[in-house]
């Protein structure tokens, strides 16, 4: 089954492809679920007549696969992901002899937590096993000889707890809807508000796309020419010449930061 890829430019256009995809399956309605990207964007979904149990995140696709089985791992926080990666790095150093620690000076710095866990979080987000990763145990790079066994140490450690991080959420639903042959075969998954997908997320939607009945996706347009967005991630093109024009920005701040508070500004005195 090919998936549906709809551009818009602004947010009030969804409510029309919105109104469309009912109305294409007027038959099976109570079978559409709308996924936005996290618990947040589901205060600005347009249609404020849709049941809860009908908007989803991508957690909501991960309990649900796991609700006939009626097991699951439970969902890591931020702060405990934190938690388990400090007391893994701190071992980790621990058992490190010392002239190698002082080739690798930064990694003994308060800040050095921060800089691993974006890492590991990639990594689970692009769905790369701990396996596929460069091991070099003569290496003074931290990414070729530290980054590897932290990390490997990190997902055994949440495997055999029953854990699940949340940057992995779609890497384990594409496993479950593996196991689960009798799960979704009705459902009509509509994605709103995504403009791409990393390689976890791309997986899980192919695997949905060979179980549910229809996957469709509602994506903003930046009419920015060879940009990877959803279409082009999907269909391996960019999206075709006659599309809307949009009106894009670009802004400069000095600080990460700052870029609401600058957005918010160019915004009120346009």
């Amino acid at each position: 089954m090919a998936i549906n890829v709809l551009a818009y430019n602004y947010v009030h256009e969804i409510s029309t492809l919105l109104k469309q995809i009912r109305e294409d399956f007027s038959e099976n309605a109570s079978f559409i679920r709308f996924v936005v990207p996290s618990q947040d964007d589901k205060l600005w979904f347009p249609d404020r007549n849709i049941s809860p149990e009908h908007l989803w995140t991508w957690d909501e696709i991960y309990k649900n696969v796991c609700a006939e089985a009626r097991k699951r791992k439970s969902l890591l926080s931020p702060p405990d992901h934190l938690l388990i990666l400090n007391s893994i790095l701190k071992n980790f150093l621990a058992r490190c002899p010392e002239e190698l620690l002082e080739k690798l000076p930064g990694v003994k710095r308060a800040g050095f937590l921060d800089v691993i866990s974006d890492d590991i979080r990639e990594l689970l987000n692009e769905a790369v096993r701990p396996e596929q990763l460069e091991f070099n145990p003569e290496s003074t790079e931290a990414s070729e000889f530290l980054l590897p066994q932290v990390y490997s140490e990190y997902v055994k450690y949440l495997d055999e707890h029953g854990l699940l991080d949340s940057a992995a959420v779609y890497t384990e639903a594409q496993e479950e809807i593996v196991k689960n042959q009798n799960w979704g075969h009705g459902l009509i998954l509509v994605f709103v508000g995504f403009l791409s997908f990393t390689h976890g997320q791309l997986n899980l939607i192919n695997a949905l796309v060979d179980r549910c009945r229809d996957v469709r996706i509602l994506k903003p347009e930046t009419n920015l020419n060879n940009f990877q967005d959803a279409y082009r991630q999907i269909h391996g093109r960019n999206l075709p010449a006659e599309k809307s024009e949009g009106n894009i920005k670009e802004l400069r701040v000095a600080e990460p930061g700052l870029e609401p508070e600058v957005i918010a500004r160019k915004l009120a005195l346009s």
